[in-house]
C-alpha cells in the first residue's frame, strides 16, 4: 500500500509567513509525522514551504497542484462570503459553498488537489510515503 500525507499549512501572521504561534505549533506537530518520506510537496506558497521546512523537511518539490484557492477570481465574490460569514457565523469555506458563483472555482481546486494527491501517489514505490504540506482551501474541497 502507499501512504500520502496531507496537511495543511501552520499559522501565519498578517504577512503570510509563520507566525511565533505557528512555529510553536509546527514543531509539536513535527513529532506526530513520519520520520522518512520517500517524496515531500509543498504548494509554492512561502507559508506552505516554512511549514515543511519547520517539519525539519529541507528537500522537497514545489507543486502547483496544491496551490491555494485563486484570489483574483474570488475578489469579485468576497463581499458576499464575508456578509455570509458575518451573519451566520460560520467558516469561510463554509461560506463558499453557500454560494453558488464560487462552486466553479471550489471544485476546479477540489479536482486539481486530487489529480495532485492521485499522482504523487502513482509515482510512489510500492509501500512508500509522501507528506504534502498544502492549504485549507485545497484539502477540504478536496476531502468534500
Amino acid at each position: 500500500m502507499k501512504w500520502v500525507e496531507l496537511r495543511r499549512h501552520t499559522i501565519v501572521d498578517k504577512d503570510k509567513n509563520i507566525s511565533p504561534e505557528g512555529l510553536k505549533l509546527a514543531n509539536w506537530a513535527r513529532g506526530q509525522l513520519s520520520l522518512k518520506y520517500d517524496a515531500y510537496f509543498c504548494s509554492p506558497l512561502v507559508r506552505c514551504c516554512q511549514t515543511m521546512e519547520a517539519f525539519g523537511f529541507k528537500q522537497y518539490k514545489i507543486d502547483e497542484a496544491f496551490i491555494v484557492l485563486p484570489g483574483d477570481r474570488l475578489k469579485p465574490i468576497m463581499p458576499k462570503v464575508d456578509a455570509i460569514v458575518k451573519e451566520k457565523g460560520v467558516g469561510l469555506l463554509e461560506a463558499f459553498f453557500q454560494l453558488p458563483e464560487t462552486m466553479e472555482i471550489i471544485e476546479e481546486r477540489a479536482r486539481g488537489g486530487l489529480d495532485g494527491i492521485r499522482r504523487v501517489a502513482h509515482d510512489l514505490p510500492e509501500g512508500g510515503s509522501a507528506l504534502i504540506i498544502s492549504h485549507g482551501g485545497t484539502i477540504e474541497p478536496a476531502a468534500l
